[in-house]
């Protein structure tokens, strides 16, 4: 082997240990510095949680070194929580924990032994800060599904009550605001109650879509004769045609 390789050598080998030994001052300079230690932890993207009720969740200790903080740890605790869809914790250098969460969003009530919240994807929800949750509509007439929170309902009919919220929802957001109640007839299917009115629409049990475009031109045709007022029900279960009964 030449001199000069065994020189390169050596100066490799001196350079690698160099590296090594500024690591091991770098990592204990870490472990030792107070630099690191935790001094606040932001919370974003809470609507209906409180912070204090997501910091809860989590066990960590002020003045903790943050590179010493399992992430996914904190991580899966939060997202135990029934409210929480995901949660994403990352470090803000040099002293901060910072956590992103993604809330399910309720988008009615539903009555059982008592009265719980569902998300769009029908999971069942505790209910929480009830001003967060007022004006709701409401799912009856549904009977026998298994009231545990966190969990996706077993109930089919459940289901698609929802599914006729989300196609409300989509439609027509005004329309869907507007709704009070979304009952349901072993016989006629699913009725849909509205807050200024006391008259029912007939969705029955399919072709939710094609009945919402249905009302929603109804209603606008209607409100045009200025006749909203005099209607005693909708039935929107008539293929390509709304029968109506006025006062």
């Amino acid at each position: 082997m030449s001199l000069k390789k065994i020189s390169r050598g050596l100066i490799l080998l001196a350079f690698m240990t160099f590296l090594f030994y500024l690591g091991l001052i770098l990592v204990n300079w870490i472990n030792q510095s107070t630099t690191l230690n935790l001094s606040d932890v932001i919370v974003n993207g809470n609507r209906l949680l409180e912070t204090d009720e997501v910091l809860s969740l989590i066990s960590v200790k002020q003045e903790q070194n943050i590179t010493n903080i399992d992430l996914l740890e904190i991580q899966k605790s939060i997202e135990s929580h029934h409210y929480i869809e995901m949660a994403f914790v990352s470090r803000k250098f040099p002293s901060t924990l910072q956590i992103n969460i993604v809330e399910r969003e309720p988008v009615a009530l539903i009555s059982g032994s008592e009265l719980f919240a569902v998300d769009q994807n029908g999971i069942l929800l505790p209910r929480t800060k009830p001003q967060a949750l007022s004006g709701l509509p409401v799912i009856t007439g549904i009977e026998g599904f298994k009231e545990i929170p966190g969990t996706k309902i077993d109930s089919d009919r459940i289901v698609e009550a929802i599914g006729l919220f989300n196609i409300i929802r989509t439609v027509d957001k005004k329309l869907y605001q507007n709704l009070s109640e979304i009952r349901f007839n072993s016989r006629k299917g699913f009725l849909a109650y509205f807050n200024d009115a006391r008259f029912p629409a007939y969705f029955g049990f399919e072709n939710f879509y094609e009945n919402t475009q249905k009302l929603q031109a109804f209603f606008q045709r209607i409100h045009e004769e200025d006749r909203y007022n005099k209607l005693k029900y909708i039935d929107l279960r008539f293929h390509e045609q709304v029968v109506a009964k006025f006062k």
